[in-house]
């Protein structure tokens, strides 16, 4: 909050009492300085990991010692001839202001071709604003003690790296008491024997399905005989044995991603359930041992699988979106009199490529643009495309438009007045916004992939041969032709 110029009540009394300047990140505390501020001091090792500015009008960047290029070393470029001294330079100086863009010739006059690279990739708001210093480590920029957290426990080598990917477990077609089971199982906090006996004495730390072995994890839900009989006869003759799974991870992810051997007509969210369905009966088989010693019947086991999984399957397939309302799959006309215009991205090894397919409500081609483009990551490259989409329907002087795209990301942050878009591609929005100002009627509108063939392949070609172009209805090359003819009929 300090660094980033947060004008606060605390932060004016904490800047006035030890002197906080501009270049406070780089610069040593002073003698006067109490233990808490040095404390506060300390964190700077941290926050130079992440912190970076974005370019508002640049006058307030030294190019030689402020953060200001998220993609090199230390967020510092690198001169062209590292031998001679650097003249001090503002980022200003750099910016050409009459047409908001960078001086490309000097860029790259100044600095080593990456560092010049990564500058001519970063985009100029055409409205200048204040210079902010953002945290680029989170998605929005703002900072965090959990990020900040997260960075020194990766310096210390202390944090742990999970194979497991939770996301694929929170978004499991199946009831949350089944999902919070899987992922204390994934976790190994489930209180088995093994488990209870490390935190109090335990007399007994036998599997109480088989009494034979130590109730580990990987005991109880792989290698215990019922556990196995279960397996066999619910889960298509899977023998677990078969597997390797040394840990409650690797159980885990048998769920997550199943082995191709399994049930190859079944889909996979199907197949992930069964096998959750199969370890929650091991468990309750288990604890209806503990607790009454009620006999085991293992086909009242598989009886209660195979029922629960008719239950909860019939939930999930009848509350489908899908099968209750079908959403548009195929690109469809604009209403009468209007431009639909449809925007794509392609991006591979570090090049990408922007295609802008524009259409009347007749289907008719008006034009395709395609070019390539030097931003770094797809997320960018779609941004740009959609700013470069708004600019063609301004020169065009088109006065109803629809502009659609496939980045869900790109069109929340264009649609949504509360959303917070990502830090990398803030300046491309506000753009954007601010070109729609001079075309009377438009619309953002996010589609599926499926409805944005044309730009997709417009976009692909021109990364493949990386090239130009723009065509018109009699020039089409033969595929985008197809294309297009497909999405009108």
């Amino acid at each position: 909050m300090i660094a980033s110029k947060r004008d606060s009540l605390c932060m004016q009394i904490l800047r006035a009492k030890y002197k906080v300047k501009h270049d406070w990140l780089r610069s040593d505390p002073p003698k006067s300085a109490s233990p808490i501020w040095r404390a506060i001091e300390n964190a700077k090792k941290i926050i130079v990991k992440g912190a970076c500015y974005l370019i508002g009008d640049g006058t307030s960047i030294d190019v030689w010692q402020d953060p200001w290029v998220p993609w090199v070393h230390t967020f510092i470029p690198k001169p062209r001839d590292e031998s001679s001294p650097q003249p001090p330079l503002k980022v200003s100086q750099l910016i050409n202001s009459d047409c908001h863009c960078w001086k490309a010739h000097l860029v790259h006059e100044i600095f080593d071709p990456p560092s010049a690279q990564a500058i001519l990739s970063i985009s100029i708001p055409s409205r200048p604003t204040a210079d902010k210093l953002c945290w680029i480590l989170d998605p929005k920029g703002k900072f965090s003690v959990k990020s900040a957290c997260q960075v020194s426990n990766s310096q210390d080598g202390t944090q742990t790296v999970s194979s497991i990917n939770w996301k694929k477990l929170w978004s499991l077609k199946a009831p949350e008491r089944i999902k919070m089971f899987l992922w204390r199982l994934g976790v190994n906090a489930l209180p088995t024997r093994e488990n209870l006996s490390k935190r109090m004495e335990i007399n007994d730390t036998s599997c109480l399905l088989c009494k034979n072995v130590v109730e580990t994890p990987c005991h109880l839900f792989l290698h215990c005989p019922i556990a196995r009989a279960l397996w066999f006869s619910v889960c298509w003759g899977f023998k677990p044995e078969e597997i390797s799974a040394s840990s409650t991870e690797d159980i885990l992810n048998l769920v997550l991603n199943p082995p191709s051997p399994f049930s190859p007509a079944m889909e996979q969210w199907k197949i992930s359930l069964t096998l959750a369905l199969t370890l929650e009966e091991i468990w309750r088989l288990r604890n209806t041992e503990l607790h009454s010693n009620a006999p085991i019947i293992l086909l009242d086991s598989i009886k209660m699988v195979q029922r629960r999984f008719l239950e909860i399957t019939n939930v999930y397939t009848n509350s489908d979106p899908s099968s209750l309302c079908q959403q548009a799959i195929h690109w469809t006309l604009p209403p009468l009199g209007w431009i639909k215009v449809n925007v794509d991205a392609a991006f591979s090894n570090s090049r990408s490529a922007l295609a802008v397919v524009a259409r009347d409500y007749n289907g008719n081609i008006c034009n395709i643009w395609a070019r390539t483009s030097t931003q770094p990551s797809s997320l960018q490259a779609e941004a740009e495309a959609l700013l470069w989409a708004t600019q063609i329907a301004k020169r065009e002087r088109w006065r109803q438009v629809i502009f659609e795209s496939d980045s869900k990301i790109c069109i929340d942050a264009l649609t949504s007045t509360n959303a917070v878009s990502h830090w990398s591609i803030q300046a491309t929005i506000n753009n954007c916004l601010s070109v729609t100002e001079s075309i009377p009627e438009c619309s953002f509108v996010w589609i599926r992939r499926s409805c944005n063939s044309a730009a997709h392949e417009a976009a692909r070609l021109a990364l493949i041969s990386k090239f130009s172009f723009v065509f018109n209805k009699d020039n089409l090359p033969p595929a985008l032709a197809a294309i297009c003819k497909e999405d009108v009929h």
